[in-house]
This record gives C-alpha cells, sequence and structure tokens, in this order.
C-alpha cells in the first residue's frame, strides 16, 4: 500500500479479507489509506460465494491482498495471476521468504504464474531476480518485490505472456514456519545465527531465546567474530551501547534490537537450564 500511494495508483482496486479474518496478527494494516483507494473488504470463502462483490471491468487491473489461494474456483471471470517472493519452482509454499534468509540466499525474485491445483507449480508467466543484500531483512526484501510487482504490471501485458511449465525436478515446497520453529540455537556458527535472526524478523513473529525463564524475542543482530571459540554458546560476552556479544558455536554475533527491556548480565548464557537443548 505504500509503494501505491507513492507511485499514485489510486485507480487500481483492492480487494482482500476483512481485519479479524487476514491469515496472520502481523499482516499490514491498510486502515490508514482507504480514504486514497477503492478497498474492499471481503468475508472468507470462495469467489463462487463472494463473486457478486467482485467487480471488475475489463482490461482493469486489481489487486487481492494477503489471499487465500483457495479463493479463485471454476466460476472466476478474469484472468488470475498470482506472485511468488522467489524464483518457482524453488520455495514454494508459505514459508518462502523465511526459508531464503534462513538459507542465506543472496539471488532471489518474483514469479508470476498462474494458479493450479498444486501449490506454486503453476505455468510461469514472467520471472525477474531481486537481490538481497547482506544487511537486508524480510521488510527489506518485500518492499523491493513490492516494487518489482508493481513496476511489472505497469509494463507487461502479462495475459499475453508466454506461459512455460515448471521443472519438478528442481521443485521443492516448505510446510507453513512456526513459532517454535524461530528458537535460535547459539551452537551454530555466527552467519547461522545471524541468518536466524533475519529470517524470522519483522513483519514475522521474531526469533526468541529464553533469559531467566523468560521468552525474548530478537529483531536485529549482526556477525561480530566470523570464527573461533570465545564461550560457552549462548554465553553474554559484553554488553554495550551497540548491542549485546553472544557466543556462538563458531564466532559470535551481537544482538542490536530486542522485544523487550531486560537487564542482561554478562557471563549468562541463553537458553540454559530451559530443557531446550540436551547436553
Amino acid at each position: 500500500m505504500p509503494k501505491l500511494y507513492d507511485d499514485q495508483l489510486f485507480d487500481i482496486p483492492i480487494y482482500t479479507y476483512k481485519s479479524e479474518l487476514h491469515r496472520k496478527n502481523r499482516s499490514f494494516d491498510i486502515k490508514n489509506y482507504k480514504a486514497f483507494f477503492n478497498v474492499v473488504e471481503l468475508s472468507f470463502g470462495k469467489f463462487s460465494e463472494l463473486k457478486d462483490n467482485v467487480r471488475l471491468s475489463d482490461n482493469k487491473i486489481a489487486l487481492f491482498l494477503d489471499w487465500n489461494k483457495e479463493f479463485l474456483d471454476e466460476t472466476a471471470n478474469f484472468f488470475p495471476v498470482y506472485v511468488q517472493p522467489a524464483l518457482l519452482p524453488m520455495y514454494r509454499g508459505y514459508g518462502a521468504i523465511t526459508e531464503q534468509f534462513l538459507r542465506g540466499v543472496s539471488v532471489s525474485g518474483i514469479t508470476f504464474y498462474i494458479p493450479s491445483d498444486i501449490t506454486d507449480a503453476g505455468d510461469i508467466l514472467y520471472q525477474r531476480e531481486i537481490r538481497i543484500d547482506f544487511e537486508d531483512y524480510p521488510e527489506d526484501f518485500i518492499r523491493k518485490v513490492c516494487g518489482e510487482v508493481l513496476s511489472t504490471i505497469k509494463t507487461i501485458d502479462l495475459s499475453n505472456c508466454k506461459r512455460f511449465s515448471q521443472r519438478q525436478e528442481l521443485s521443492f515446497s516448505l510446510g507453513r514456519i512456526r513459532k517454535r520453529d524461530a528458537i535460535i540455537d547459539f551452537r551454530s556458527d555466527a552467519l547461522s545465527v545471524y541468518n536466524h535472526i533475519r529470517g524470522f524478523s519483522r513483519p514475522f513473529f521474531g526469533a526468541f531465546c529464553f533469559y531467566e525463564g523468560e521468552r525474548i524475542v530478537i529483531w536485529r543482530g549482526k556477525p561480530e567474530r566470523w570464527q573461533g571459540v570465545y564461550g560457552e554458546p549462548g554465553e553474554v560476552l559484553k554488553v554495550t551501547d551497540d548491542g549485546i556479544e553472544v557466543a556462538c558455536g563458531n564466532g559470535t554475533v551481537i544482538l542490536t534490537e530486542m522485544e523487550k527491556t531486560v537487564d542482561i548480565k554478562k557471563s549468562f548464557v541463553f537458553n540454559k537450564y530451559m530443557n531446550v537443548f540436551v547436553n
């Protein structure tokens, strides 16, 4: 929505679920933009049940935001195109953004494709590479994706693009990311810990660890020392104005933004005595 606003694309109708039906409690809040756009909020259901509320004229582009991929059915009377924030056929599924950060992907992209019975497996219409810089977080990547989506729909008629079947031998699908997957394993090397923090950062629920029995969400961090053993994994080595340096299995990271303000003490070991890890 901010990108649409910046580009003054006020004539593109927006369809989305009612706010209480959005799939993520961190889904973008569009109420501040309703005065500028034609926003239609629909109840949960398939297109056949809601089609009377969807009015699209010929040659009109509309955006469906935060949408359930089961929405479309055989009664849809327009040309639907889905967008995946990855270069399909790799990274199918809901967890595509997080998984790419966890794996340290540097060259990602967007894929415009036709819906099919298998999730994210439809014919590809158009793809474009997008770089994930080393200091990027999911929020940064999503901004780049939104920019490329709007640039594409303004300049390319996707309905006339040649279709290409996906190479199934290169495909893999991702399960839904759950909160328990976000726990930080400081026994990993510093780069892996950094990528883990990035992958679960906003707009997702955040990577976390335990401090004195309390669950602490870590939003931002950075590698400090790439190699070497500097303490027990999870041990607090230094507390400064720049952040909290923590030992990893190999190297160290600095935790620069946490959800809660707590008095972190030097020499404390995150996740210790929580029965999280078994020695």
